[in-house]
């Protein structure tokens, strides 16, 4: 979740087979962003609100308000870094990390 006070939990542990997650603007009225580090590690599905840009960097193609969610699959071991932008706890980032068994 995305809330007021930063991302909860800071850190999701996931299985391969849990595949993907979800990230809900739960902000009282934050126009959230998100961002996901994939570098080197591959995903083939995203939520339409979300695209694929350089560096392996999958993020938000426009905010979400409230009560939107974004999602992406996980298919490779590893940890992803995750930054959140928009949130009134900091505007400018608010950091996330999502491990994959």
């Amino acid at each position: 979740k995305l809330t007021d006070e930063g991302i909860f939990p800071p850190v999701i542990k996931m299985r391969k087979e849990d595949s993907i997650v979800f990230f809900l603007n739960s902000s009282s009225d934050a126009l959230a962003t998100v961002a996901v580090e994939f570098n080197e590690h591959t995903t083939h599905c995203a939520s339409t609100n979300l695209t694929i840009g350089e560096h392996g960097v999958i993020a938000s193609s426009k905010p979400m308000p409230p009560r939107e969610f974004s999602s992406v699959c996980f298919h490779d071991s590893g940890t992803y870094p995750v930054t959140a932008f928009g949130l009134k706890k900091n505007p400018a980032g608010v950091k996330a990390t999502i491990e994959v068994e």
